[in-house]
């Protein structure tokens, strides 16, 4: 009687999950960064929402399903043939901070510790985005006129806003998106499922083999 490794399916069976929810959120990504590259208004309610989508497999605890989406739809962003500047409040920002962010609400870091070091890497963010990609995710004509300090005090209250934001959609969605995607405990129990029905066939008729040596013995 073949018995199964239920260990080495349940994690093949993980892989196969992980692998394809990291296609799937690579490609919602890539749509709303495309969109707004294309688009070029509105930017960062893009932003914001392939950020929504990007955190989809750390509902799961899919950590590299999350990260290889993350990287993949950069890459993709910018091999596309518009401004790619355009996409770094994306790739420099909202990506990153959006992994770390949900990271730190998973692990439960005290609020004291992760929104100063959020802070910090928001005043970054937006000196970088001012400074170097020469794009700050809002028209240029309507803040040239505004020192930079002003710049980077208001960002960092829309950016925390924001975040607050994010960290509360994902945890009102998180029952639900748990129901939706299949997870380690489900595939578990997919495979003692099959391993039982298995042992079952195999045990169905445990006389078979002496019925078919009284036959040859008549």
């Amino acid at each position: 009687m073949k018995r199964r490794q239920p260990n080495s399916n349940q994690k093949r069976i993980q892989r196969i999950y992980e692998v394809a929810l990291a296609g799937i959120t690579t490609a919602l990504v890539f749509l709303l960064l495309a969109i707004s590259m294309i688009v070029k208004y509105g930017s960062i309610g893009f932003f914001f929402f392939a950020s929504l989508a990007l955190v989809l497999p750390l509902y799961k605890k899919y950590y590299f399903a999350t990260i290889f989406a993350y990287i993949a739809a950069s890459l993709l962003c910018l091999a596309m043939p518009y401004d790619i500047m355009s996409a770094m409040g994306f790739i420099f920002y909202f990506g990153p901070i959006s992994i770390a962010s949900i990271i730190m609400y998973e692990k439960k870091v005290k609020w004291y510790i992760s929104y100063p070091i959020k802070a910090i890497y928001m005043a970054g963010s937006i000196a970088f985005l001012y400074f170097i990609a020469g794009n700050i995710m809002v028209d240029f004509n309507v803040i040239k006129s505004i020192p930079f300090w002003a710049i980077e005090l208001i960002g960092i209250v829309i950016l925390l806003a924001m975040d607050i934001a994010q960290t509360f959609i994902y945890r009102w969605f998180a029952p639900i998106v748990g129901k939706v995607i299949r997870d380690k405990k489900s595939a578990k129990n997919t495979e003692e499922i099959d391993s039982q029905n298995e042992t079952i066939q195999d045990t169905e008729n445990p006389f078979e083999g002496e019925e078919k040596e009284d036959e040859k013995h008549d």
